[in-house]
């Protein structure tokens, strides 16, 4: 990201994270927003929205990044927050395996919301390795299946910062580059 702009206009993007409870949403929002991790953990309820402001490609950029409650008594709604979203984290845990499969209909749902949104597939929990029980093969066959951006899959750790700001921007680029 540059840092310098050629106009003061600001371009104002949705991005949501969504996936099973548990699985790192809102500490990968707050490892990017806040470059912080908190080892308690509480399950979103409903949503939370933060924040972030960055250069792009010489363009003043707003993120409101909404952290979507995945525990199924949010489910009705959930949905009313998908409207607007131009980019989508579809996120997994390494560590247990039916969070990858939980993806497929989460990008159903939010499909049914909402058209032109940019997906990536996030494998979040990197620094729990000894734990993972998803392979690279899985992560392939899962983004292949769902269409994602260049059929790639990053694997991150909102712990430790692992690629985090990576994926941010990566789908930020895409972002801009579908909506210009």
């Amino acid at each position: 990201m540059t840092s310098q702009t050629s106009s003061n206009k600001i371009y104002r993007y949705k991005i949501i994270l969504l996936g099973d409870p548990g699985v790192g949403k809102t500490s990968l929002i707050r490892r990017y927003v806040h470059n912080s991790f908190d080892t308690n953990y509480s399950s979103t309820i409903g949503v939370n929205i933060s924040s972030k402001n960055v250069v792009l490609d010489n363009k003043q950029i707003q993120f409101s990044i909404s952290d979507i409650g995945g525990n199924k008594r949010f489910a009705s709604i959930r949905k009313s927050f998908y409207k607007d979203a131009k980019g989508c984290l579809l996120v997994c845990d390494l560590t247990r395996e039916n969070t990858l499969e939980a993806l497929t209909q989460w990008q159903k749902d939010i499909a049914l919301a909402v058209t032109g949104v940019n997906y990536l597939l996030i494998a979040n929990k990197c620094d729990l390795n000894d734990q993972r029980v998803i392979s690279q093969t899985d992560l392939y066959n899962k983004s292949n299946e769902l269409d994602i951006l260049g059929h790639s899959c990053f694997i991150t750790s909102a712990k430790t910062g692992n690629k985090v700001d990576e994926v941010f921007r990566i789908l930020a680029k895409h972002i801009v580059s579908t909506n210009h």
